[in-house]
């Protein structure tokens, strides 16, 4: 719900590109992913963006499913709602709802990777990463001298930790800890002493508090965390007064340890319009745990699916790499 959600925003036109390419390519499966203000968002032609988007798709002769999920019933600990719309092509799964096949296959899904179905909790995502005797690192990971870091105990606390962890036995990247000055420290204590965890501080105790932002929000060690942003300030540890390292929202978010972030940690001014920093490229993912799980259920959909004849097939290839330049520029 954050921004101005203006129809006339060029990268609102993003949606129009991709029914495009669907238009041209005619794929057996279509996959959207968007926030959950894609259901209320005003669409320039009329309704809804998902309204729109839903009749395009039927108009192009395709079946359609749509939701609104949470991440944290898949593993994720972290609540992210998130739109997610399913299209096959009109006929081709008779009596299939994917996005029921989804939910009868979540129990199993969780259990493979050895997990159960109750949340997964901030505490079990990343109690294992300690600050230790903040002496400076000498990595070159970090560009430079003079940053402290926390480390990964030996041992995982939680099932959660234990996958995170498969495939990455030494220390993992990105686990610069931020530089915050003593003024800030005090703020942080003040928010973890005084405030309630797990959402949002309210306007009552940001104006006791003296803070202007509007979006802070202390984290809750025993539940999920609400939905990570771009912005490292926006979430307080639980226990410590500073920000989450790039590993440790890494972790929220359900990367697995051994993925590595490449470019800035963050940016500001004239950079932000060029560069996009770690916190940016974790914040804005789609949680590999869910991931994984709409791609499993979609490749039982290709199994299940029915042969079909397309009526189209696209003569000029320039199109199409016209409107994926046009996607990837919006």
């Amino acid at each position: 719900m954050n921004g101005r959600r203006d129809p006339d925003d060029p990268r609102s036109k993003m949606v129009g590109a991709y029914l495009r390419f669907v238009e041209l390519v005619q794929p057996r499966l279509v996959l959207l992913e968007n926030v959950r203000g894609f259901t209320s968002m005003p669409h320039a032609d009329g309704g809804t963006y998902d309204q729109v988007v839903k009749e395009s798709l039927r108009r192009l002769g395709y079946d359609v499913w749509s939701e609104v999920l949470v991440a944290s019933d898949y593993g994720v600990p972290q609540k992210r709602p998130r739109f997610i719309l399913i299209a096959a092509l009109k006929g081709t799964l008779p009596g299939v709802d994917p996005l029921v096949r989804l939910h009868t296959s979540r129990r199993r899904f969780l259990q493979e990777r050895g997990l159960g179905t109750r949340a997964v909790s901030v505490g079990e995502a990343i109690s294992d990463f300690v600050v230790g005797d903040r002496q400076p690192l000498l990595d070159e990971e970090w560009g430079e001298r003079g940053y402290c870091a926390v480390n990964r105990a030996k041992d995982p606390d939680s099932a959660y930790q234990n996958l995170m962890r498969d495939g990455q036995n030494s220390q993992p990247s990105d686990r610069r800890l931020a530089r915050h000055s003593e003024r800030t420290i005090a703020r942080f204590l003040r928010i973890l002493a005084t405030c309630p965890r797990g959402r949002s501080i309210s306007p009552e105790d940001r104006a006791r508090l003296g803070i202007g932002k509007r979006s802070t929000t202390p984290l809750d060690e025993q539940l999920p965390a609400p939905t990570v942003t771009t912005l490292p300030d926006d979430i307080i540890h639980y226990s410590d007064p500073r920000t989450l390292t790039v590993r440790e929202l890494a972790r929220i978010q359900s990367f697995p340890d051994w993925f590595s972030f490449s470019g800035p940690y963050t940016t500001g001014g004239e950079r932000r319009k060029t560069a996009c920093p770690r916190y940016t490229q974790i914040g804005n993912a789609v949680p590999p745990l869910l991931a994984e799980a709409i791609g499993c259920m979609l490749i039982g959909l290709l199994r299940d699916q029915s042969p079909v004849q397309s009526s189209h097939v696209p003569q000029d290839n320039g199109e199409l790499f016209s409107i994926a330049d046009e996607i990837v520029t919006s």
